[in-house]
Formats: structure tokens, C-alpha cells, sequence
């Protein structure tokens, strides 16, 4: 049985790269998804099978005219538990589509671990908050999603050192007279 299990193992990694290859070469004939690829190259944790299921899930974001329902959409929103005088924790509706949370939920853990700044502080803000190790998943993943989602509108590269996109501009603190 432990050889069966083995086997099973080899084939399924064979099949995810026979799968990565094919997307990659999908995203290499069309012009348009190769520069779209190329603005998520710079945030790890964001691969060509990130990249397949988001674009593929939200048809490139023209469903969505700003962030708010994209979030809905992937039903990363909060939705209440009350009744009357009784209120309950908050939690996020998961009524949506589950492939992108499903997807966001690795990518999100690789990204933390190479430690991008933003979602690292993120991920710090929510945990001292709430001491909620799923919170804070939760709260890195609507992040991702809506970095992707604003990189690809804008059509800016993202900077992981900054934390910033390619065409911010710098703003004075205050005016010096």
C-alpha cells in the first residue's frame, strides 16, 4: 500500500507540471497576459498558477469596477451574526468562489514567508489585534487579492522593498514657505 501511495504522489506532481507548463505557455502566446503576468512577477508567492486561477476566476477583472466587489465577489467580506439584542462574532461570508480562496491561501503563506513587507506588516497588525491565526491568513489573502487586483487596473509593477507600485509619486509631509 505504502508503494501504491508513492506512486500516486509521483503522478499527481507530474500532472501539476504538465498542467504549469501549459498555462505558462498559454500566458507566453498571448502578448496581453504576458505583460499582465510580467507587473505579479516581482510578488513572490504569486505564480503562473496564482496568476491562471485569479484571471481566469474574475476574467480579468472586468466584472469589477472597484475593490469593494471584487472582495464580495471572492466573499472575503464580513458579514454580521446578530438578532435582535444578541451579537456574535464577526466572520467572512464564504457563500463565494472558492477557487480563489483556495489559491490565495498558499500564495499567501509563501509571500509572508518572503517576508513582503506590506502583507508581513498585515499579518502583524491582525495577530496582535486578535490572536487569531486564521484572521490574519484571511486578512493577507483580501490583501493579495486586492494588490492583484490594483496592479492589474493601474498596470504598475510592483516593488516588494517599497511595498509601493511603479507610478506613486512622492508627497511632501508638509509645505516648507
Amino acid at each position: 500500500m505504502y508503494i501504491s501511495l508513492e506512486k500516486a504522489i509521483i503522478f499527481l506532481k507530474l500532472e501539476i507540471n504538465k498542467l504549469e507548463n501549459k498555462e505558462q505557455k498559454v500566458v507566453e502566446k498571448d502578448t496581453y497576459l504576458r505583460e499582465k503576468y510580467d507587473l505579479y512577477t516581482p510578488l513572490k508567492g504569486v505564480g503562473i498558477m496564482t496568476f491562471a486561477v485569479i484571471v481566469g476566476e474574475t476574467n480579468g477583472f472586468t466584472l469589477f469596477n472597484n475593490q469593494k466587489q471584487l472582495v464580495c465577489y471572492a466573499h472575503y467580506d464580513i458579514i454580521q451574526n446578530q438578532s435582535g439584542q444578541r451579537h456574535g462574532k464577526t466572520r467572512i461570508s464564504k457563500k463565494g468562489n472558492t477557487q480563489i480562496r483556495i489559491i490565495l491561501h498558499m500564495s499567501s503563506l509563501s509571500a509572508v514567508n518572503n517576508e513582503i513587507p506590506v502583507l508581513k506588516n498585515i499579518k502583524g497588525r491582525v495577530f496582535d489585534r486578535t490572536a487569531i491565526k486564521m484572521k490574519e491568513s484571511v486578512a493577507v489573502q483580501r490583501k493579495m487579492l486586492v494588490l492583484m487586483y490594483t496592479l492589474w487596473k493601474k498596470n504598475e509593477t510592483f516593488y516588494s522593498i517599497f511595498g509601493i507600485s511603479s507610478i506613486q509619486e512622492s508627497k511632501p509631509l508638509c509645505s516648507v514657505l
